[in-house]
């Protein structure tokens, strides 16, 4: 079961400069059961939804993983050198403690100039 997906709940927006870099941070708290916690590798994907940028995956630097002062709920990325007037969802995916329940959260980061 994938609890969290785009249909669920609205993206957090963030608008970045083209030069910019910036933090883009997936909380996993409001779509965590109680007694679930979140285990193993954070997985990224991105989807480029507005603009021509061929490989959006580019957005994304280095590797984001669980923050463990916040008993792991919180996923942070880093993200820049976006192509200007595009847009970007950044989907977060994770496994839980509980095999049948993996998260995904997502955020749509708008590069502006």
């Amino acid at each position: 079961m994938t609890v969290g997906a785009p249909f669920q709940d609205q993206p957090t927006v963030l608008t970045f400069g083209p030069t910019q870099q910036d933090v883009v941070s997936f909380d996993f708290a409001p779509i965590l059961p109680p007694g679930v916690t979140l285990q193993g590798v954070a997985s990224f994907s991105v989807e480029n939804s507005a603009g021509s940028d061929a490989t959006p995956a580019n957005i994304l630097v280095g590797v984001g993983s669980f923050d463990p002062t916040l008993t792991q709920v919180l996923v942070p990325v880093n993200a820049a050198n976006g192509m200007l007037n595009n847009d970007y969802y950044i989907i977060c995916t994770c496994a839980t403690t509980n095999p049948q329940i993996v998260l995904d959260r997502f955020a749509l980061v708008q590069i502006r100039g």
